[in-house]
């Protein structure tokens, strides 16, 4: 894993070995940091990673200053990979590791705290566009709503503003303000 800009540029730590993990892309995350830069002062967000895996997308989000960062992930593994990733890092109490499944975690948690939600689930996730229907309907009116889908699955909301596509994975970009 590398980190591709901010505090932490350059850094590379060793790949957590997973079947089930299917880490994001270096250059699909260039891309979605890129938007979220150009969109938001993430140095000011509150952040929450949804399937964060290997951690890529989270230490992504603290090298650039993320205010606060909430991974989530159900896996042992996974958990146990991003605590030794904290460990390295060293100085970022501002972020919070838990081991919960998502439907839990949501059911006693405001998601209108958090600005920036980036979710990566498993491709195969049946109830994907559920989802998708919750978060977008409970986050907050000005936050980002970004999720990493196979390229055939398309959202109906109102709240959808672009898809983007990056070989074989697709980003769609969810936001309430017009």
């Amino acid at each position: 894993m590398r980190i591709i800009a901010g505090k932490y540029k350059g850094l590379r730590f060793l790949p957590f070995q997973s079947k089930e993990i299917r880490p994001t892309t270096d250059k699909s995350k260039e891309a979605i940091f890129t938007y979220l830069e150009n969109n938001y002062n993430i140095e000011d967000c509150s952040c929450l990673d949804y399937f964060a895996g290997s951690g890529t997308v989270s230490v992504e989000f603290l090298s650039r200053g993320a205010k606060s960062l909430v991974s989530l992930d159900r896996g042992k593994e996974s958990i146990h990979y991003l605590l030794s990733l904290k460990k390295q890092l060293q100085d970022v109490s501002n972020w919070e590791i838990l081991q919960q499944d998502v439907q839990k975690f949501n059911l006693k948690q405001d998601l209108t705290s958090y600005d920036i939600i980036f979710a990566d689930p498993p491709y195969n996730m049946s109830s994907i566009h559920s989802f998708v229907s919750f978060i977008s309907n409970n986050m907050s009116n000005t936050a980002c709503f970004i999720i990493e889908h196979k390229i055939e699955i398309r959202f109906a909301s109102p709240y959808l503003k672009e898809t983007k596509n990056y070989g074989k994975s697709a980003f769609s970009i969810f936001n309430k303000e017009s």
